[in-house]
């Protein structure tokens, strides 16, 4: 039997980012890729977190990994469907490796709810692939059709004009965000980038406009 429990009971890895940046709006959240292997789909990726990424201050550190799934699953009736991991096993690894370095870093209120939602819901899908599942056919009552609304593109007000703004115009997800605010800070610091006089006047001009991208992005 498939493991049973809530999962709007864990925080999201989104959650812990919004407490992180919060408490250490000098800080700075780093991926790194440790490992892909394309033949078995295994990925692995390395976060690190930074109180203060100007000071090169390191909070903590998270790993995780994930494998591909090359093949699509098959639901009650055989009914195909591709799976999380069968389009973004990488971006799973790396919101995953996200969240657990920020557990590490103390953004876990106890041990129950030390693993993210993501976590908790990738424990949930390898459970439901090792079961075994009777060959008795399941009869579905038809579902009425439930048609998406669109989501309206976010629109910024008064964004600076520099050339971090097609960065952030461009990410579609908080991941994607996260990271190119995580790396165009890196750029100011390495001074690739001279725009800024310095990494915090970046944040300033910034942080609030990526905050609130963040809440309404998946």
């Amino acid at each position: 039997m498939a493991a049973k429990f809530d999962l709007d009971s864990y925080k999201s890895v989104q959650d812990r980012i919004t407490e992180f940046w919060n408490k250490f709006p000098d800080g700075a959240i780093q991926t790194q890729h440790e490992h892909y292997d394309t033949t078995s789909g295994h990925v692995l990726f390395k976060a690190i977190i930074y109180s203060n990424a100007e000071k090169g201050i390191v909070l903590s550190t998270g790993y995780a990994e994930e494998r591909r799934d090359f093949d699509k699953q098959k639901g009650y009736g055989g009914k195909e469907f591709e799976s999380v991991n069968y389009t973004s096993h990488v971006e799973n690894a790396e919101t995953s490796s996200i969240g657990r370095a920020l557990a590490n870093a103390g953004f876990a209120t106890s041990q129950k709810d030390r693993p993210s939602r993501e976590e908790m819901a990738k424990v949930q899908r390898m459970t439901k692939a090792a079961e075994v599942t009777s060959e008795k056919v399941v009869k579905e009552e038809p579902k009425a059709e439930v048609k998406e609304v669109p989501q309206e593109p976010f629109k910024a007000d008064n964004v600076p004009n520099d050339s971090y703004a097609p960065i952030f115009n461009a990410a579609t997800t908080r991941v994607e965000l996260q990271t190119g605010f995580s790396d165009f800070q890196k750029k100011i610091l390495s001074g690739e980038n001279k725009e800024y006089t310095g990494r915090m006047e970046f944040v300033s001009a910034w942080q609030p406009h990526v905050l609130a991208k963040l809440k309404v992005l998946k």
